[in-house]
């Protein structure tokens, strides 16, 4: 029994075997069609690549043979003098019809008329009693620049006038430096003249103040304390140039200038500049390079807060810092660090906040200030980056107007 038991376990396992072998033989077979076929599909490729190659060198340009460099003719020769006539003859004829065009461009332009809307605002004229606010604005027409002048009433924003003040191509904008009288003084490009602003005419020229010193003449100035231009010679002297009754020269004593010394206190103000004795020493007070500063009534500090690079505003009907009906001060302050959003703050005697008006743009300043006083002292004025003029109320710090510069 047990013989046969292992030959039939013998036989089972063949069976296996062979079972097993045919199926390695059918995936041996299997593999070596797969290589086959991936076989021919490389040859096939090589030989599409062949052909692609073939046909590339065939379609390949020959290269054109090298041109052989032209002769240029000697200099001097009668050719090189042709050609050089030629290049010149082409190049006049290029400018000559580049400034025809311009000429012919601008003038199609029209000239900016007076009562047009005004142009980018540039400067004004420093402020005075009894004088309208000057704006001077420019329009730029195609290559021609034009220059406006605005007459202001300070106190309603109204604009009471606006007349050309010159134009030409790329023209310098002019600087307003004063007033004499009714003559208004401008400088532009080194040259002054005066200007009567109500007529428009010119009064005075550059030319007629050079006539009166032409050898010696080295520059000119305007001196704001006597409002006239001061002319200043090569032998070191300054001549002041007198407009009444006749256009004139005068000799002009300088006074002699002396620097203050430097320390902590920074004086803005004391019982004369008031004219009367309720303010006695009021100053800022620095503390180091510290910006927030108090500001110091005598020996006490006005109010219980310290502020940010302060300065007091000037009233413009008495030329001093004293607001009256309360008696008080408008400090104007930065709201930020070099922002240049500058808030107004009326302050009265007792430290006591009346007002405080807080800007809604960047101003543009005018002499160093960015908010200034009407004449009248009834309405305080600043230009912000619009730009627009601004007018406030300083009884109540409520805004007046926006006047669109």
């Amino acid at each position: 029994m047990g013989f046969r038991d292992d030959r039939d376990a013998l036989l089972a396992r063949a069976d296996a075997l062979d079972r097993e072998l045919s199926a390695h033989k059918e995936d041996l077979e299997e593999t070596s069609r797969e290589r086959d076929e991936l076989r021919n599909e490389r040859d096939a490729l090589r030989a599409k690549l062949a052909k692609l190659e073939k046909k590339q060198k065939k379609n390949k340009p020959k290269p054109k043979p090298k041109s052989k460099p032209r002769e240029q003719p000697a200099a001097g020769s009668a050719q090189h003098q042709q050609r050089i006539i030629a290049f010149g003859a082409v190049g006049l004829m290029m400018v000559v019809g580049v400034a025809i065009y311009m000429a012919l461009l601008v003038r199609r332009s029209p000239a900016p008329s007076a009562t047009a809307a005004a142009g980018k605002f540039q400067s004004m004229c420093p402020l005075e009693r009894g004088r309208a606010l000057v704006t001077i604005d420019r329009t730029r027409r195609k290559m021609q620049h034009y220059y406006f002048y605005s007459l202001w009433d300070a106190d309603s924003g109204k604009r009471l006038k606006r007349a050309k003040l010159h134009s030409g191509r790329f023209a310098q904008a002019p600087s307003c430096l004063g007033y004499e009288g009714e003559l208004v003084w401008f400088k532009q490009k080194k040259q002054f003249y005066a200007r009567n602003l109500d007529t428009g005419e010119v009064v005075i020229k550059h030319a007629d103040i050079v006539a009166l010193l032409p050898a010696t003449l080295e520059r000119m100035d305007f001196d704001n304390k006597t409002k006239t231009v001061i002319a200043r010679t090569r032998d070191g002297r300054a001549h002041q140039i007198v407009s009444k009754p006749s256009l004139s020269t005068r000799p002009f004593a300088e006074p002699h200038r002396i620097r203050a010394s430097g320390g902590s206190r920074l004086p803005t103000g004391n019982a004369s500049s008031w004219g009367n004795a309720k303010i006695n020493n009021l100053r800022l007070w620095k503390k180091g390079r510290n910006p927030r500063v108090p500001i110091m009534l005598g020996d006490n500090q006005l109010g219980d807060s310290d502020w940010l690079k302060p300065s007091f505003m000037l009233n413009g009907a008495n030329g001093t810092m004293a607001w009256n009906d309360p008696d008080s001060v408008i400090v104007v302050e930065e709201t930020e660090l070099s922002s240049r959003m500058y808030q107004l703050t009326r302050l009265s005697l007792e430290g006591n906040v009346l007002w405080r008006y807080k800007p809604k743009r960047k101003a543009v300043g005018y002499q160093n200030r960015s908010w200034f006083s009407s004449p009248t002292g009834k309405t305080l004025l600043v230009i912000n980056e619009v730009p627009e003029l601004v007018g406030v109320d300083p009884a109540t710090g409520a805004e007046k107007f926006r006047a669109g510069l």
